[in-house]
């Protein structure tokens, strides 16, 4: 009767974790792909391949345990990881209070990122974090906007820049809200206004 409680609940408990690890997939940034095409594209995988290792060990233990018992653990391993890995705050970006509109990280030379956005939605980030990719949160004031965020992405354009040509790479993405608040101005106005310091980016 003990065992069966306890298998109950390792099932239960894989249960839980699939439900976040579809959850956070959903929040993810994604660059290319949509998290609702990565979770119909991996989900099924990782229910497959789990049964398969699930089978395999309790084949290998001998163990009377159900098959779904060790599929359960191994869900909840791969989920678990995926969610604190999803949740850790390695990168901070806090936006100007009641600012509403698109955002640009610009790529930069510099040595340390510049997450502080100013009231344009123009920052600056590093070649390191651009290429390692990162998990952003998102402040606004004192609140965390970071599940609002929405039009992630990684984006690279030639802009006019006072009459010269100039090939930039940035991460943008957006901050949500009304449309009489809305900015969204190009990349070529954004330099032209000053609003981007063209000595701080990495041009091509």
């Amino acid at each position: 009767m003990i065992r069966f409680k306890i298998q109950i609940v390792l099932r239960l408990i894989g249960l839980i974790a699939l439900g976040l690890g579809i959850k956070t997939m959903l929040q993810a940034p994604t660059l290319i792909l949509a998290p609702q095409f990565l979770v119909l594209l991996y989900m099924p995988i990782l229910i497959v391949v789990s049964l398969a290792v699930g089978f395999g060990l309790k084949l290998g233990l001998k163990s009377s345990w159900h098959t779904l018992t060790f599929t359960a653990i191994i869900v909840t391993l791969v989920c678990g990881t995926f969610y604190f890995s999803q949740h850790r705050s390695n990168e901070q970006i806090e936006i100007p209070v009641g600012y509403k509109g698109q955002v640009y990280l610009m790529l930069s030379d510099e040595q340390e990122n510049d997450f502080q956005i100013n009231e344009n939605g123009i920052g600056y980030i590093k070649e390191q974090s651009m290429n390692k990719g990162f998990v952003p949160v998102v402040i606004q004031g004192e609140l965390d906007i970071t599940d609002q965020i929405s039009g992630y992405g990684h984006g690279s354009g030639t802009f006019n820049n006072d009459g010269e040509p100039v090939s930039v790479d940035f991460v943008s993405f957006e901050v949500p809200g009304g449309p009489e608040r809305w900015k969204s101005l190009s990349i070529s106005d954004l330099m032209k206004s000053g609003a981007i310091d063209i000595s701080r980016i990495q041009v091509k």
